[in-house]
């Protein structure tokens, strides 16, 4: 299966030529990524024999001399056989993509000058599932026009673009990053249960999220994988782990065809009060009317969510298996931001490089054995 998100031009992990993308999980050129479909699922059923006891050299120049040498690099790169379609799955992805597109025509954002968000009717309307009743709609509205106001008119005319140079850092790339992260908490200020708690609650919330609410954010403001995205990736991650975070981002595009989903998922995230970071020091001793109020804040969002993906459902079934999906990506992306948190939390003269507030995601050394 070609997992390709963009069109990136870096060089091939297989042989060094220009990429095309990520096929079969892996930045690749077109010939590798032909030749990959073509012979990994001939194992078992075909001998590969190497001339030179698997030594060939496997670049853009001489990847056609030896099939055993390329097939086993593009394995030892991280290409997985089990991502190839068979026909009938090509067959599949095609339609749901055309469902998705279409989908996509019917829930185009609004114009600046109308900021009310479009909920088309369902598509089975003589079932009577569940409506948006009209403080759920204005709920809604309200999230919308926040977010639109903090975040998508400062993206137009500051930072079009993230990153916008290819980073060999880390600390550079979350000083980049740092403008796109105050916005957001603006964002996050603009919600009356948030902006309710006490200072050190935001603070927590804030830390705890960083990544996650960054993923969810980032899929928003700027969707897709762009070159500098993807190469900065690699510098900083290395291969395995910047694999991990940029199918994250191929797998949130399933979600952001409907211009509310990611907001409502970016709102319930940020309300999570469970440790989800490598940090000690947001272990936290909440008194019991703040963990309340995370909670109801938090609960109130995700029945949000719940209403409006049944509003646009044909049945309650379908609404439950998407959920299910979202929770399953939440996981997900959990799991991907701890590998990265904990990766991140070792690069002790990275962090002290950073912006105060980049600085203050992850605890300063001397902070680091605190409990």
């Amino acid at each position: 299966m070609a997992t390709s998100v963009s069109r990136i031009n870096s060089p091939c992990l297989v042989c060094g030529d220009k990429s095309i993308g990520f096929n079969f999980g892996v930045l690749t050129c077109m010939a590798c990524k032909a030749f990959f479909r073509r012979n990994a699922v001939k194992l078992g059923n075909y001998d590969f024999t190497c001339p030179n006891d698997g030594d060939c050299p496997i670049n853009h120049v001489y990847r056609r001399i030896c099939n055993c040498c390329r097939l086993a690099k593009c394995f030892h790169v991280g290409m997985r056989k089990e991502l190839i379609l068979s026909e009938a799955e090509k067959q599949f992805r095609k339609e749901r993509a055309a469902q998705h597109r279409q989908k996509r025509e019917k829930t185009q954002a609004p114009k600046k000058s109308d900021m009310t968000v479009a909920i088309p009717e369902k598509r089975s309307a003589h079932r009577n599932y569940l409506r948006i009743h009209t403080s759920d709609q204005a709920n809604i509205q309200n999230i919308y026009n926040a977010f639109e106001s903090t975040c998508i008119a400062p993206r137009q005319s500051q930072y079009p673009e993230f990153p916008c140079v290819v980073h060999t850092n880390l600390c550079t790339f979350l000083n980049e990053y740092s403008k796109s992260h105050k916005v957001l908490i603006e964002y996050f200020k603009r919600l009356p249960e948030f902006d309710s708690l006490r200072l050190r609650d935001k603070i927590y919330l804030v830390r705890n999220h960083f990544g996650n609410v960054n993923n969810i954010y980032e899929a928003i403001i700027h969707p897709g994988v762009s070159a500098n995205l993807a190469v900065s990736f690699i510098n900083i991650f290395g291969i395995s782990l910047a694999n991990r975070l940029l199918q994250s981002i191929e797998r949130i595009q399933e979600f952001s065809y409907d211009p509310v989903i990611l907001k409502l998922f970016l709102t319930v995230t940020a309300f999570s009060s469970g440790n989800l970071r490598n940090r000690c020091d947001l272990i936290f001793d909440y008194d019991p009317d703040t963990s309340l109020s995370i909670f109801a804040a938090q609960s109130v969002y995700i029945e949000l969510l719940w209403k409006y993906i049944m509003s646009r459902s044909s049945t309650t079934a379908d609404a439950v298996r998407y959920f299910n999906r979202l929770v399953q990506f939440a996981l997900y992306l959990l799991n991907v931001h701890l590998m990265v948190d904990g990766y991140i939390t070792n690069m002790t003269e990275e962090i002290e490089q950073m912006e105060p507030l980049m600085k203050s995601m992850w605890p300063s050394a001397k902070n680091t054995n605190v409990y």
